[in-house]
């Protein structure tokens, strides 16, 4: 879901709809919020996990096309074993109070000014991190079908080809194609948007034998034409055995809030400083990790915390689980 949110952000659609590519601004927070719901609909194998997200996205910066940003993405079990596993793994959080704790995960990603979606390397060095046109970038990999489409990865729709339904397609490497269609304007909660609906499936969904395996990806994007930033983001994905239902995943995320950080140095350094202590976590020693959390909590302890605190407790609590 986060490569469906980023593909929003660096969305750029047909002429004919004027919607344009997401106005950011450095110290500009956007927060998401929504739920995952994970279901296997075989007869002999029903099952339910819900799973709640949040997602923040702060930008470090922009300029001539290229925008930085810290993503931090939180998932909070709903009566949901697996993520609670998840939660101990990621954040080395105590078995008992595993179940009250977000799995979180701090990335620095770049949007370039063709779209294209990479992570940021910086040298790793104690804040200020240095974030320029020649800091190491890595390409987001391949992703599987059940996670997300190629065009993700990659402006869109410059591979796209209008078919005369005025919809068009984007090529997805090898994979069938996505079918896009731009629906008339709306108002949602108050606001002007446009919908964006996108469908890939296998070619076997329509007409599957009893051995086949179909699939389908339907994505929902809701845009403001203004600013060209995403109200609401869902997706569903279905598999089928042969023709009958076998398993669901569906997501949605809706845009809670957009705040404008005057004191953005502030947001900046815990960031900073939540993804220096990740890195000296991931090469401590054994004894090494224990000095590492007292830091961790002597930092909180020094400086108010901000809406990327949980990214900084995180890494601590995964020190602290070693010991």
């Amino acid at each position: 879901m986060l490569t469906l949110l980023l593909g929003s952000l660096a969305l750029a659609a047909p002429p004919e709809t004027l919607i344009p590519a997401a106005r950011l601004r450095a110290g500009e927070e956007l927060i998401y919020v929504g739920d995952i719901l994970d279901q296997s609909l075989r007869p002999k194998q029903l099952w339910k996990r819900s799973t709640h997200i949040e997602v923040r996205l702060f930008v470090l910066g922009q300029s001539e096309g290229i925008t930085d940003l810290a993503i931090l993405t939180s998932l909070q079990a709903r009566d949901n074993a697996g993520m609670k596993q998840v939660a101990e793994t990621v954040n080395g959080a105590l078995k008992e109070i595993v179940a009250r704790t977000a799995a979180v995960r701090l990335e620095l990603i770049r949007i370039d000014a063709a779209g294209a979606v990479a992570w940021l390397r910086p040298v790793p060095q104690a804040p200020p991190l240095s974030l320029t046109a020649q800091t190491a970038l890595t390409p987001l990999p391949r992703l599987p079908l059940d996670a997300a489409s190629d065009f993700e990865l990659g402006v869109f729709p410059p591979r796209a080809s209008v078919g005369g339904d005025g919809g068009w397609k984007q090529a997805d490497s090898g994979r069938p194609a996505v079918h896009w269609k731009a629906k008339p304007p709306l108002v949602l909660d108050g606001a002007d948007v446009v919908e964006f609906t996108g469908v890939q499936e296998s070619e076997d969904w329509v007409r599957p034998n009893a051995f086949a395996k179909p699939w389908r990806r339907t994505e929902r994007i809701w845009l403001g034409p203004a600013d060209g930033i995403a109200r609401v983001l869902w997706r569903r994905i279905e598999t089928n055995d042969g023709p009958a239902p076998a398993t669901r995943l569906e997501t949605r995320l809706d845009l809670q809030s957009t705040i404008h950080h005057r004191d953005e140095g502030r947001v900046r350094r815990e960031i900073e400083s939540a993804w220096w202590f990740g890195h000296q976590a991931a090469e401590a020693t054994f004894e090494q990790r224990a000095a590492l959390a007292v830091r961790i909590r002597r930092y909180c302890e020094d400086y108010p915390a901000t809406s990327f605190r949980d990214a900084v407790e995180a890494v601590a609590r995964r020190c602290e689980a070693v010991q």
